[in-house]
């Protein structure tokens, strides 16, 4: 991608590019004082600027280096944790919130995410599925036995409340709690997020 400041600092003077790029005062990103050194190493001039930049650049280079090795090194625990778990087997993780993470073995390669807390039924789940040895697929996915428990829940709670005169039965509003329990999934569906987070924290470690 091509640095913006480029054309924007072809027409400032050397001192003025100087200052831009050791930024003593801390007041441009990066990408600024990179375009400065660079238009000044053009220009041939022999400043303490140009490798201040450099140093920078590389210490960068070698941080996102290191932050992708350790990225694929938890990736690599979190799958070899998985692998652990029986298949139609399932663990559970107690979080510092006090709440569970329960991770469910399908078959050979996907597993099944949810976080066990007050009213979790209501919240989708998480489909992990492991690609190779050190890649996984993840993505938010309806949670069917949550759906049909407040479903049916929520349509025997009318009949009842119908029974007692409470509220005027109709067939269509006793169906209206299974698409109200999709919506509150839906709605819901950020926490999948939250759920990827945890399973990271826990089985990654």
């Amino acid at each position: 991608m091509p640095n913006l400041f480029l054309n924007k600092f072809e027409s400032k003077s050397n001192d003025e590019l100087e200052h831009i790029a050791q930024d003593e005062d801390q007041t441009y990103v990066y990408e600024a004082r990179q375009a400065a050194a660079e238009i000044l190493k053009r220009r041939d001039l022999d400043t303490n600027a140009i490798e201040q930049v450099h140093s920078e650049q590389l210490k960068r280079e070698k941080n996102k280096k290191e932050q992708a090795v350790k990225s694929i090194f938890n990736t690599s625990n979190l799958i070899k944790n998985l692998n652990r778990i029986p298949i139609r087997g399932s663990i559970e993780r107690r979080l510092k919130n006090g709440n569970k993470l329960h991770v469910k073995r399908l078959n050979k390669h996907k597993y099944i995410v949810k976080i066990e807390a007050f009213r979790s039924e209501l919240a989708p789940i998480l489909i992990c599925k492991i690609v190779d040895d050190s890649r996984i697929l993840t993505y938010p996915f309806i949670n069917f036995k949550g759906l049909i428990g407040v479903g049916f829940g929520g349509t025997i709670l009318i009949l009842i409340l119908s029974f007692f005169n409470q509220l005027n039965f109709s067939w269509e509003l006793s169906f209206m709690s299974f698409p109200v329990a999709l919506g509150f999934q839906i709605l819901l569906s950020p926490l999948y997020f939250v759920i990827l987070k945890f399973l990271k924290e826990t089985l990654g470690k």
